[in-house]
């Protein structure tokens, strides 16, 4: 069923085809030296090449269609994909780990707890060990600069156009006036 989703900030409705780019870092507005790939599928949140094309392959062709878009970057927030999945699965094989020995963990302090001896106090570091790996998980899970400032809202039914919310006003300027005759300011849209 259609729904209205209305914005407080204007975002940009622009061509899919036709988008080009200020040659300008999007988060910090410094002259870029280098190209991020970033990828956006219908349907889903923004993601990283190495995303999309995992995505794609795990779901096969006719889970919908992969629009990839080439950003100028500066060198400090270029992404590498290889290093973001390298700290992702570390994070993720470490999480691992830590939830069987937590578990492990929790079977023998109730154990001990049922027996009367009480809950051993090192079963409160390793819950605070958890907790800290937990909320750094988080943090490297959390988005990427280039992932906030360039927050891809959507596309259209026919994916024509894509909806883009840009942080940074100033890279908003220069990228409507880089396509201007493509680019529109939109306060509202109809999701399906």
């Amino acid at each position: 069923m259609p729904r209205r989703r209305e914005f407080r900030d204007p975002i940009i409705r622009i061509s899919a085809d036709r988008i080009r780019f200020p040659d300008l870092c999007p988060v910090c507005c410094r002259k870029a030296a280098a190209h991020s790939i970033v990828a956006a599928q219908p349907g889903s949140q923004w993601q990283g090449a190495r995303d999309a094309y995992w995505s794609r392959r795990a779901s096969g062709p006719s889970h919908g269609i992969i629009r990839t878009f080439s950003v100028p970057v500066c060198n400090s927030h270029f992404i590498s994909d290889d290093s973001e999945w390298r700290g992702r699965s570390l994070c993720m094989l470490m999480n691992g780990i830590m939830v069987a020995v937590l578990l492990f963990a929790t079977f023998v302090a109730g154990g001990s707890y049922w027996q009367g001896r009480g809950v051993p106090s090192w079963y409160a570091y390793l819950l605070t060990l958890f907790m800290i790996m937990a909320i750094g998980s988080g943090l490297m899970m959390r988005g990427q600069p280039l992932q906030r400032a360039i927050n891809i809202i959507g596309f259209d039914s026919e994916v024509r156009y894509v909806w883009l919310d840009l942080k940074n006003r100033e890279y908003r300027e220069m990228f409507l006036s880089e396509n201007r005759v493509n680019a529109e300011l939109v306060s509202w849209i109809v999701t399906t």
